[in-house]
């Protein structure tokens, strides 16, 4: 037995997009409640303003801001997020997520990139180029040096190298 095939009007395609979305959309709304934690978690943050690190491939020393829970040893490792701040940006900026996050048992590194305000080695926007590949570079480097960053805050043996994530804001998310 042979079906009669039914075309679809082109012009019905983007109502059918449009419901797909809002089906999936109400559904990402229903889960969002279980998936958020809006409330500071069980830890103690303790913030490290001055860690300073050398990268010897950029030929110079690169500042990190350390935010990390205060737990029992017992608690860690604890997972890692590399945030890589908004062009002109100051790390202290982000305070509000990188401290929630401490918060809740995350290692929150933050590099004071070239473009930032306090660092000494001042980039303009209009240096587009190396800005990007200095970020890029700075992010490998605080990558590779977890090790070092954990023996700098007292973290040795604490900090997750398993369990890393790389968030960033505006230009620090490119």
């Amino acid at each position: 037995m042979r079906l009669p095939v039914q075309h679809v009007s082109h012009r019905s395609v983007p109502l059918l997009v449009c419901l797909l979305a809002f089906a999936g959309a109400g559904y990402a709304a229903d889960r969002g409640v279980d998936l958020y934690k809006l409330e500071p978690g069980p830890y103690a943050v303790t913030t490290i303003d001055d860690l300073v690190l050398t990268d010897s491939l950029q030929g110079r020393d690169v500042t990190l801001r350390v935010l990390f829970p205060d737990g029992a040893a017992s608690d860690g490792p604890f997972p890692v997020v590399v945030y890589s701040t908004g062009m002109m940006c100051f790390p202290q900026m982000y305070d509000r997520v990188t401290a929630h996050w401490a918060s809740h048992g995350y290692v929150v590194i933050l590099p004071n990139h070239l473009d930032s305000p306090n660092n000494e080695q001042k980039l303009q926007p209009s240096q587009y180029g190396i800005l990007l590949a200095s970020r890029v570079r700075d992010l490998s480097f605080v990558l590779d040096s977890l090790d070092e960053i954990a023996a700098g805050v007292r973290l040795e043996g604490q900090i997750d190298a398993q369990r890393v994530a790389v968030a960033g804001h505006s230009f620090g998310a490119v």
